[in-house]
């Protein structure tokens, strides 16, 4: 059965997928200056990063995490710029 998410329907089987993870991906990728460095940042191939970004596959547990970790610090980085806490 299918998942609803915001009114519309999220496949957890193969097909595009709008996760937690993937928005993850996509915003680490953003946050870091994009996907080539976000590829070399995770030590992972161009097409598993694709993948991931696109929803085809969900990146591992490992990769997530790892991509939470650079938003997370790119956050820090950028709140300490200004010097606010």
């Amino acid at each position: 059965m299918p998942l609803l998410v915001r009114g519309r329907t999220a496949r957890s089987d193969v097909g595009v997928a709008n996760t937690v993870r993937t928005r993850t991906v996509k915003l680490a990728a953003d946050r870091v200056g994009g996907r080539r460095k976000l590829r070399d940042l995770l030590g992972v191939s161009s097409a598993a990063l694709a993948a991931w970004i696109t929803g085809v596959q969900q990146p591992s547990e490992e990769a997530f995490l790892r991509a939470l970790e650079l938003i997370l610090d790119e956050l820090d980085a950028t709140e300490g710029d200004d010097g606010r806490r």
